[in-house]
């Protein structure tokens, strides 16, 4: 979402396993080059083809840059073994790029049935360990190479089938949904809302959408613009006092950057404030010595860093003009005219969600007797929906959401356009006001994505062939591996 090829996790060397056999031997058709970084990323496809976790324990243990070191060891096998889980077997195709410290091949993903881009960065110096490594959506490199555009019943067959491979797998959970204009063409819930007892997902079953919940937010912020209550150049310290920002960089921080991500400030999920406070914070006011507490890590405008911290600046100047919570101007601005009637929490007091109305997260845990799943219900009983995220949703009522943006039920149509529009400014990936935008030939998609621990979601629209893709997902972020199928289909 941030980058071209997401990085994963940076990791550490040991000598290469016996299964590894010579450094280039591994599942390929594309030729690696024989280099530190194609030795490197060789070898890393054979470790993870294998699947053996001992072998991966010690590869992950040693084998990577010291000084890059990102989480625990369990962490970083776990990494790994998804890797494996949802692939099966990795296979090259061809080398994208290449230079002295890193590479980066297309490999087929034998479960998946698609192409990926997988890459490794190495040391300068032998023995050249790793020190970053690389995962992401092929289509990104290069322009779409002009094959023919498939027809509705051939995409809709080939996700019907993904899904079934990956239910299957134990792989994917969730629920998908695939609209054209105002029809819903595709409509599936697979895997299970809650895991003991076993309950089944089901087409109503609402699940944490994490970052795309930022949406709403957006929208929000156009509304009050177009009742012309701001402009996307004022400076914060228009609508907020110091109790939000210290006045010097509210002077400088203006709502653009907010929804860009250009205003410097971080992420208070992971604040020493935030993690040291007695009780979640229950409203945005409680947000701000928290915020209070971060200072921009660039000058605003320069650069682009992902915040969350942002869009709860953004809820708070929504709260202060509005003169209404967050929740309410949500509910009565956003999810009402909508459609969306499926918009409530559940209980955050530590215990189980109840399903299938709302789906439990889980994330895979991997040992050498196997695979176990962790729940993140004691993880979201210390947090609760903000205007950077987390609300709890159907796919249809996302879907909703969607058509409610296009239609104009939500926004002008000209405020439509120029938030489907990349934004005007200057340092960090394309992407509009509070939407990611990616264009891909004749085709553009906006929407946004958003994870979390056993959490994954995705809201898709694709402006020129009027699709709407929903992906939401319980099991790992898994919903990204049904957004990059889908993105195969289309950008050809």
């Amino acid at each position: 979402m941030r980058s071209p090829v997401s990085p994963l996790i940076p990791l550490p060397f040991i000598a290469i396993m016996a299964v590894l056999a010579t450094p280039l031997r591994c599942q390929t058709t594309g030729t690696l080059p024989d280099t530190p970084p194609g030795r490197r990323l060789a070898e890393f496809i054979t470790i993870v083809n294998s699947g053996d976790y001992d072998s991966i324990r010690a590869y992950a243990e040693g084998s990577f840059s010291e000084g890059l070191i990102a989480g625990t060891l369990d962490a970083r096998v776990d990494a790994l073994m998804r890797i494996h889980a949802q692939s099966q077997q990795l296979t090259v195709v061809r080398v994208l790029s290449t230079s002295r410290e890193r590479v980066i091949a297309e490999v087929s993903n034998q479960l998946a049935e698609m192409n990926q881009a997988l890459g490794v960065s190495v040391e300068r110096r032998r023995p050249h360990r790793i020190t970053m490594w690389y995962r992401g959506p092929a289509y990104l490199y290069g322009e779409p190479e002009g094959a023919p555009q498939l027809a509705e019943s051939e995409i809709l067959a080939a996700v019907d089938s993904f899904l079934d491979r990956l239910s299957a797998a134990d792989v994917f959970s969730g629920a998908v949904l695939i609209g054209k204009g105002d029809s819903i063409l595709l409509q599936r819930a697979v895997g299970l809302a809650r895991r003991a007892p076993a309950v089944a997902n089901g087409p109503g079953t609402r699940f944490n959408i994490a970052s795309v919940g930022k949406l709403f937010t957006t929208v929000a912020i156009a509304q009050l613009a177009e009742q012309g209550l701001l402009t996307y150049g004022d400076a914060i310290d228009r609508y907020l006092g110091p109790e939000w920002v210290s006045p010097d960089a509210a002077s400088e921080i203006r709502i653009e950057h907010l929804l860009t991500h250009r205003s410097g400030l971080g992420d208070f999920l992971e604040s020493d404030v935030m993690l040291s406070a007695t009780a979640p914070p229950r409203s945005l006011d409680d947000y701000q010595p928290i915020i209070r507490a971060e200072r921009p890590q660039f000058r605003p405008g320069t650069r682009f860093q992902y915040s969350n911290s942002g869009f709860i600046v953004l809820g708070a100047i929504v709260e202060r003009i509005s003169g209404r919570s967050f929740a309410d101007y949500f509910h009565q601005r956003v999810f009402e005219p909508a459609g969306m009637v499926a918009m409530s929490d559940p209980p955050r007091d530590g215990t189980a969600l109840p399903a299938p109305a709302f789906a439990t997260g889980y994330t895979s845990r991997f040992s050498a007797s196997g695979r176990a799943w962790g729940d993140n219900t004691r993880r979201l009983a210390n947090t609760a929906a903000s205007p950077a995220g987390g609300q709890f949703v159907s796919a249809e009522d996302l879907w909703r959401f969607a058509v409610a943006l296009r239609s104009g039920a939500l926004v002008s149509d000209s405020m439509w356009q120029s938030l489907a529009a990349p934004a005007q400014v200057s340092g960090g990936p394309p992407s509009g006001y509070g939407f990611e935008i990616l264009d891909r030939g004749q085709e553009r998609r906006v929407g946004h994505g958003g994870s979390h621990e056993g959490i994954g979601a995705v809201l898709d629209i694709y402006l020129q062939s009027h699709y709407t893709l929903v992906v939401l997902s319980n099991s790992d972020r898994s919903a990204f591996a049904v957004r990059e199928k889908f993105a195969s289909l289309m950008f050809r």
